[in-house]
């Protein structure tokens, strides 16, 4: 049921107008409670159309296909990858980007997710000894540890957490110091709720520039494809303070 709500929710959402009263007329009643429910999928084609759903110009295993490579591509351009790299991938899924990078280039990587479903997915898909996956509260049990990155990640994920700027510090605590950050985004809030999709009018931009240096912003036509989606999406590259 959420698959299906999901998809008619974004269905709705590009067929809006581009005017602020339309995008906040889209995405529901800000005053409802968060409710992550949509994130639990007990199927890997369920999963994957959550994580990259299909817009009017793009299916879904079209943009897994194009933007997983040219994200890819991306973060080898902002960061470097190795075998010694250690990357935080924060809202891993089930390990899209993580697998693709651990392919090419034999990195390891830290995958993050609220969703046990997702987690449990991704050790599938990714299959890897490099690849490990937790929840954010072991990763801050990590980050007590010691534990500490040499890039992150977060692909379309800001725009959904409840309290972004917790996730944000927690990103900031698990990179080591100058160490880049790359996010992709989109320019609107979009918090599940159970009253469907939400926007509480918070600036993930104006967060992430408060906590880390940073780089540079662009748009993102070459990145995914979609030209709806690079139409109100943006790409940031930042770097920890030292």
């Amino acid at each position: 049921m959420y698959f299906r709500i999901l998809v008619q929710a974004f269905r709705d959402i590009w067929s809006a107008r581009r005017s602020a009263d339309g995008v906040k007329a889209a995405v529901g009643n800000p005053k409802a409670g968060y409710s992550p429910a949509i994130f639990h999928t007990s199927n890997l084609e369920a999963a994957k159309a959550v994580i990259l759903n299909p817009v009017p110009d793009m299916t879904t295993d079209q943009r897994w296909e194009v933007e997983t490579q040219n994200l890819v591509a991306a973060l080898a351009g902002v960061m470097k990858l190795d075998k010694q790299s250690r990357i935080l991938d924060y809202g891993c899924g089930i390990g899209r980007v993580a697998k693709a990078l651990i392919d090419r280039y034999d990195c390891s990587v830290v995958g993050v997710d609220i969703s046990a479903e997702m987690r449990q997915l991704a050790v599938e898909y990714v299959k890897s000894d490099r690849f490990t996956v937790c929840e954010p509260a072991d990763l801050d049990r990590m980050i007590a540890e010691g534990f500490r990155a040499t890039g992150a990640c977060a692909c379309w994920v800001l725009q959904h957490c409840q309290e972004p700027a917790r996730d944000i510090e927690r990103i900031d605590a698990a990179l080591s110091p100058g160490a880049p950050f790359y996010v992709l985004n989109s320019d609107h809030r979009w918090v599940p709720t159970d009253r469907g999709w939400a926007s509480d009018g918070i600036s993930i931009e104006q967060l992430l520039a408060a906590r880390f240096d940073v780089i540079s912003k662009s748009g993102v036509s070459d990145l995914v494809g979609s030209r709806i989606l690079a139409s109100e999406s943006y790409a940031m590259v930042l770097k920890a303070r030292e």
